[in-house]
């Protein structure tokens, strides 16, 4: 995942992920891609992002360990 930033918006701006205006002087997350520029993800795409993350990574933990059991 990109290193995302919480910053207050100082102009509207439109959710990278689902399209959805946030207004300005609201809280959202930002990232600057190289290359590619800033965007911008409001709080709810944020949170379905990391719940992603949190369960992929849970995962492979309980790959590693079914691996390690299976060994024994």
């Amino acid at each position: 995942m990109l290193d995302y930033k919480g910053v207050k918006v100082k102009a509207d701006r439109k959710c990278a992920d689902c399209g959805k205006t946030i207004k300005k002087g609201n809280f959202c997350w930002t990232a600057s891609v190289k290359y590619q520029g800033r965007h911008w993800c409001c709080d709810r795409c944020m949170r379905i992002m990391m719940e992603d993350e949190y369960y992929e990574e849970l995962a492979l933990i309980e790959e590693e360990v079914t691996d390690i059991c299976y060994w024994n």
